[in-house]
């Protein structure tokens, strides 16, 4: 039987963005604390591909935290990419 996390790295992030398309960031989020290869492809999809309206859905804590720790990064991926399309 093969793990996920046996998985070649490309394709164990697209099985995770794939489970994350289905999910709200605070779901999402709690998947987190799973493992840590989980926390990161977590984080590159909330930050990098998600919209930002999926990021900040309602008021949970846990998007508090994720965005104090994250927020720097978030706004640069959005700015770069806004820049790029200039």
């Amino acid at each position: 039987m093969v793990l996920l996390l046996d998985l070649p790295p490309e394709l164990f992030q697209l099985v995770v963005n794939f489970v994350l398309e289905e999910l709200s960031a605070a779901e999402a989020s709690k998947y987190r604390l799973t493992c840590k290869p989980f926390a990161n492809v977590i984080d590159d999809d909330l930050v990098a591909r998600q919209g930002l309206s999926k990021v900040f859905k309602g008021s949970d804590d846990m998007m508090t935290r994720f965005f104090t720790a994250h927020g720097g990064a978030i706004l640069r991926t959005r700015f770069a990419v806004r820049a790029n399309s200039h």
